[in-house]
């Protein structure tokens, strides 16, 4: 596996999508490692899906690291919120093309709902019924860096102020249905 960088005080995890074989994986460091029915989470064995980033709560300074070149079918919606001084982040790691998290059928592939300080930068994010990524609040978004992103294929509605590849919202619905 590739050097991880920016991960000081972090432990390794690793997601390896259903249907592909073990060497090609994600890579999750964050200061607390959580199991998973599909594995604990460790290099010798890794998540396989995005169930358990989807149902944890990352902390501050929290990193979630997919690897280059890889696909992950699904939704991941993860839970938590940084701090203006150490927020959480997704990013890849390793060489060669972005990874890529395919919605499919889901509503949204990426939502983060009433969460704040997050970057989610160097990814792939395509299908999705009305999102690609949709980041919403009841009553303010701050701290949201979308850099370098590659979000295409959502569908969307024929109401184009409730769609779109990267929407950001505020108000009293707060979930992608």
């Amino acid at each position: 596996m590739a050097p991880l960088t920016n991960v000081a005080n972090s432990r390794t995890i690793q997601v390896t999508p259903n249907g592909m074989n073990g060497s090609t994986n994600f890579a999750i460091p964050m200061s607390i490692l959580i199991g998973d029915t599909n594995g604990n989470g460790t290099v010798s064995s890794p998540w396989n899906t995005l169930t358990s980033p989807s149902g944890h709560t990352f902390v501050a300074g929290d990193v979630l690291l997919l690897r280059r070149g890889t696909t992950c079918n699904g939704r991941l919606a993860p839970g938590g919120s940084g701090t203006s001084s150490s927020y959480i982040t997704i990013s890849a790691y390793g060489t060669g093309a972005l990874p890529i998290i395919n919605g499919g059928g889901n509503t949204a592939v990426v939502q983060l709902t009433n969460q704040s300080n997050w970057t989610i930068e160097n990814l792939q994010i395509t299908s999705g019924v009305y999102y690609g990524i949709y980041i919403t609040a009841s009553t303010s978004i701050s701290g949201i860096n979308l850099i370098n992103l590659d979000v295409n294929g959502a569908t969307g509605t024929t109401d184009h102020w409730n769609s779109g590849e990267v929407m950001l919202t505020t108000g009293s619905s707060t979930t992608a249905t």
